[in-house]
């Protein structure tokens, strides 16, 4: 809105005399200058507030959304409308709400990756009474990863087809899985002793046989030229990373905290609506850190639903509903998420791997006495320094 206001052209549907008498304040050919445009709407915004106190005037309007938008503060928004044609804080609401209905369109030309992370803001009150709870505001927010891939189109790729579940079946698959890194382990040691004859041999090339082996570099002031420069030692290795930057999309906010098995399900019911599942996609990667990782997977591995009368079964329920009703002919027919496949967050990763080197060397790197230095000296403040806020303390 602010991009696209036109002070100039704002101005020249005003009142008449208004525009006269604000161009008599000031020299003619300044009237319309850029850096003064701003300033100008501003006044004659005030004079049509004067006149009508329910008046909202554009530019004061784009301020105000611009400042809920950075700062999401009613608080904020309730000052800049004090006194200013701005509108109320439920204008401001009622303009998003008007203005924000078309969803967010995932791109239907390549892959999609979700991924989902909680954001907890907290009330801070210094009241003391007794059951006091704090505010919270808890959302999840979503950012769709697009990789220059197209494989999830393909039916047969999908984790129905190949995950299983059964204690058997992933036994099989941890074989598969070692079997696979010894073929890579192969084709690495093959890439690399193919890297070092090749080395060997450029360097044997510049040996010369004068008074025995020796290497002209002895003889020569200048030095020559690397056989390899760093940024071309490995260029006979074909590279399978992506040429740039994937491109990443901003989902559509959760209102649920992902802490509960019902909150995960509607989070991955909207993941699965969002990456059109079932229409443009037949599956598609969803990640996600620390417990609603551990919540989601067990989701995906227990919860069955009738794909004939739509009702949720857990795993035992389901087997007696099949004998029954013969709706579905196995399990995997019937598991509700079973094109999710499930992708762990590293963030936690580092975090615990920070905070287990932060205790290993608590005492060996004198981490302990800079602790005290900084001023946590008493045994607690060390222990939550050491445990909780080895992280904090780090930064």
């Amino acid at each position: 809105m602010l991009k696209h206001f036109d002070p100039a052209r704002y101005m020249s549907e005003r009142n008449g005399p208004l525009l006269a008498f604000l161009k008599g304040l000031m020299h003619e050919g300044d009237f319309y200058q850029k850096e003064k445009a701003v300033v100008i709407s501003n006044a004659v915004d005030s004079v049509y507030y004067l006149v009508n106190t329910k008046f909202v005037a554009p530019l004061a309007f784009a301020k105000s959304l611009l400042i809920y938008t950075k700062t999401g503060s009613k608080e904020g928004v309730n000052v800049a409308s004090a006194a200013t044609p701005s509108g109320s804080y439920t204008s401001i609401l009622n303009w998003l709400k008007a203005n924000s209905q078309e969803k967010i369109k995932i791109p239907d030309n390549s892959d999609v990756i979700s991924f989902f992370d909680n954001n907890q803001v907290i009330g801070r009150k210094w009241r003391v009474k007794n059951d006091f709870k704090a505010e919270s505001s808890v959302i999840t927010s979503v950012a769709h990863m697009q990789p220059r891939s197209d494989i999830q189109r393909n039916m047969e790729l999908a984790p129905s087809k190949w995950q299983s579940f059964h204690v058997q079946a992933k036994k099989d698959s941890l074989e598969k899985l070692k079997a696979q890194e010894i073929l890579f382990e192969k084709d690495f040691s093959k890439s690399r002793h193919g890297f070092i004859s090749k080395r060997i041999n450029e360097i044997i090339k510049q040996q010369s046989k004068e008074d025995g082996w020796k290497d002209h570099v002895d003889k020569k002031k200048d030095h020559p030229r690397e056989i390899d420069p760093p940024n071309e030692r490995y260029t006979f290795i074909p590279s399978c990373h992506e040429a740039g930057p994937s491109k990443v999309i901003a989902g559509e906010p959760i209102f649920e905290n992902p802490c509960s098995y019902e909150a995960v399900e509607k989070v991955l019911d909207h993941l699965l609506e969002e990456a059109e599942v079932g229409t443009t996609r037949h599956w598609t990667a969803v990640g996600c850190d620390g417990l609603p990782y551990v919540l989601a997977s067990r989701i995906i591995e227990e919860l069955y639903i009738c794909p004939t009368c739509r009702i949720q079964y857990d795993e035992d329920e389901f087997i007696n509903h099949i004998e029954t009703s013969k709706h579905a002919n196995d399990l995997e027919e019937g598991r509700k998420y079973r094109n999710i496949l499930m992708l762990a967050g590293h963030g936690h990763f580092e975090i615990n791997m920070t905070k287990a080197l932060f205790k290993l060397l608590w005492d060996v790197c004198l981490l302990m006495e800079l602790a005290k230095m900084l001023g946590f000296k008493s045994p607690k403040a060390l222990a939550a320094c050491q445990a909780a806020h080895g992280i904090e303390f780090i930064n």
